[in-house]
């Protein structure tokens, strides 16, 4: 599956790519949204879990979102890069990208999926189903154990923040951080995998 994956990469044009890349943030939106009528009375509800003027709390995601990416950083500099590589895929996905760019797709991960996995998943089935439900998402990760272990850690920080603020902003504001970091460090690098977003 995983060199399936990475030769289904490989074909397709950058156009194709942010295409597709966008279309499954657009499935995780459509699931939040069919989530939420299941079992949270409409998106209404789950619409209400965010916050945005709750200044200390998106300070929270901010700060937080932060020490993820400088911990990625220092973990990249100590372990060698066959570590992070996921086939090339991220480096592909962020390589020569402009800032809107990153900060589109940024957006629209941070977005879409926490109003799913903590908005939904965690909110109805608990942070454990989230976070694990969060990492097998992120299938290209499952093949290498350091960004699995990584991505399964960072998912349960995003549900402790949740856990602990009660708004979905701040864990979708701490999300952004992490990637749009991350994907502005990869933009500008020439490291095969490259981290984790």
């Amino acid at each position: 599956m995983k060199n399936r994956q990475q030769a289904i990469i490989r074909q397709l044009t950058d156009r194709e790519l942010t295409l597709n890349i966008y279309l499954s943030q657009l499935l995780l939106f459509l699931l939040a949204g069919v989530g939420s009528f299941l079992f949270m009375g409409g998106p209404g509800n789950l619409f209400a879990l965010m916050t945005w003027g709750e200044g200390r709390h998106l300070l929270i995601g901010i700060t937080a979102g932060f020490f993820v990416f400088v911990a990625d950083l220092f973990l990249m500099s100590l372990l060698p890069p066959s570590s992070y590589d996921d086939g090339g895929i991220n480096e592909r996905i962020f390589r020569n990208r402009p800032v809107h760019y990153v900060i589109g797709l940024a957006a629209a991960a941070a977005f879409c999926e926490e109003l799913l996995f903590r908005g939904v998943i965690q909110t109805e089935f608990g942070m454990a189903a989230a976070s694990l439900l969060f990492t097998l998402v992120h299938v290209r990760y499952l093949y290498k154990w350091i960004l699995f272990i990584q991505t399964l850690c960072v998912s349960f920080l995003f549900g402790f923040v949740f856990a602990r603020t009660g708004n979905l902003a701040a864990v979708m504001v701490m999300h952004f951080t992490i990637d749009v970091l991350l994907g502005l460090y990869l933009s500008g690098i020439s490291v095969k995998g490259g981290g984790r977003t």
